[in-house]
């Protein structure tokens, strides 16, 4: 049926609303702890993080505060809150007509299929040759990481619905360990990376340096009076729609469309979740917005509010409701996986950026590092460490390289259908799909000689 018919007692959105309440009390105090603690300022994490560790000691898997009614309730809140998220994520694609632009975004997205693939086929090869035999941690265990460390803690929590689909239980838990752990190696290891830069003479905003470079957040987190700074714009009178309604009214016809490319897949024996045919959806209503006067007036910034609010409950909800128990289980797999990952993660930086993206190859490398091991917001902070004066291109070839991968990788298509080609066609083909996708991937900058670059652009290490 392409609309489910199933009446709502208000019983339960009364409970629902509750426990909603409750989500926003962790994330209160979660907030007051960031803003206190200074360890947390220090290493970026966020108050939705704290609150969800909150919300588990406080659940029944410690100190059985928080009833487990109320904890399963929280867990399906990733698979409506990652379909808000997600839905108009592709509208508004950056595009970019500078100079080397297209050559540096074309070799940008290749560094981020190449990760995506490193991100599956490592642990699928090790799932077959090691963790099986002596763990028995099963094919999907192997999936679990590219969601995680590409995909940040939102999209690790998204990927409940996707391994209920299949059976997998737990497979959301360990998705968000696997995402702490990326984020932490994301921000410690991007610091040394960036020390090791400095000495080098690898960075080309720092200058080559002796000294050590630490990890500090100087960042304003509560801004006061005129220091605001201004977001979102308001793009509809109030007299005829509040703005904030005017673009949940397009969220909404983006999700009925997604419902509708749902239905369209299952008559063809294609099963996937709502929110990642949600992506497609609103990629094709921004490309009918744009033919019509209506594009000006939507503001991408109401949608990342929007995709923001989503996300922080998502993030506690999915945190607070971990199966520690599936996790404890399979920690040593996950630390045997996480170690030679993170390895290739650095020479990824040192080894293949300084001969694909042109000048300023290492801070364009720092911000993508950031996305592939901890999220969008860590490669945004370390490319602020590296980049102070915000000097380089960088942050302009990452938005340009999403054209060619936002719809697939970190979250997108390959993401989510991952697991779902394991369970249908088995392990060993996905390895060696994936093992193709990193070689093609790295292999195309060089083939088609993307890597040579004009003037300075030329200056590689």
């Amino acid at each position: 049926m392409l609309i489910p018919l199933e009446s709502v007692s208000g019983g339960t959105m009364s409970n629902y609303l509750l426990y909603m309440a409750l989500i926003g009390v962790l994330l209160l105090i979660g907030t007051i702890i960031r803003l206190k603690v200074s360890i947390f300022k220090t290493f970026y994490i966020p108050a939705a993080l704290i609150a969800g560790v909150i919300g588990l000691i406080l659940g029944p898997s410690v100190l059985k505060v928080i009833p487990q009614e109320i904890t399963n309730s929280w867990s399906t809140v990733a698979g409506f809150g990652m379909t808000i998220v997600l839905a108009p994520a592709m509208m508004g694609a950056a595009s970019s007509k500078k100079k080397g632009m297209y050559k540096k975004a074309i070799n940008a997205a290749c560094f981020t299929y190449g990760c995506t693939g490193i991100q599956f086929a490592l642990p699928m090869l090790l799932t077959l040759l090691v963790l099986n035999p002596v763990f028995h941690v099963g094919e999907q265990f192997a999936t679990t990481f590219e969601c995680a460390w590409a995909g940040s803690h939102g999209m690790a929590a998204a990927m409940k619905t996707v391994y209920d689909s299949i059976g997998y239980e737990g497979g959301d838990s360990l998705c968000l360990v696997n995402a702490t752990i990326g984020l932490l190696f994301g921000l410690i290891g991007g610091i040394a990376l960036i020390n090791v830069a400095a000495r080098k003479g690898w960075t080309k905003c720092l200058g080559k340096t002796t000294g050590g470079l630490k990890l500090k957040n100087t960042d304003v987190e509560i801004f006061h009076g005129t220091d605001r700074p201004v977001d979102t714009l308001t793009a509809t009178s109030s007299n005829v729609i509040d703005t904030f309604a005017f673009h949940a009214a397009i969220l909404g016809v983006i999700l009925i469309v997604g419902q509708i490319i749902s239905y369209l897949l299952r008559l063809i024996g294609v099963d996937l979740p709502l929110f990642c045919c949600a992506v497609f959806a609103g990629f094709f209503t921004q490309k009918v917005l744009d033919k019509t006067p209506w594009a000006d007036v939507v503001d991408r910034n109401v949608f990342s509010r929007m995709q923001g609010i989503a996300l922080e409950f998502v993030l506690v909800g999915s945190v607070a409701s971990l199966n520690l128990s599936v996790v404890a289980a399979n920690i040593v797999p996950i630390l045997i996986v996480s170690v030679p990952m993170a390895v290739i993660m650095w020479l990824m930086v040192t080894k293949f950026a300084p001969k694909v993206l042109g000048y300023y190859w290492f801070e364009t490398a720092m911000i993508l590092f950031g996305a592939f091991t901890g999220a969008a917001a860590t490669g945004m902070t370390l490319l602020k460490v590296c980049d102070p004066k915000v000097q380089s291109d960088a942050a302009e070839i990452y938005a340009a390289r999403l054209i060619f991968t936002g719809f697939a990788t970190g979250g997108g298509v390959i993401t989510l259908s991952a697991p779902l080609w394991v369970a249908k066609f088995g392990m060993v083909p996905c390895m060696i799909g994936f093992i193709l996708l990193t070689v093609v991937a790295l292999a195309i900058p060089f083939v088609f000689k993307l890597n040579k670059f004009e003037g300075v652009e030329s200056q590689q290490v």
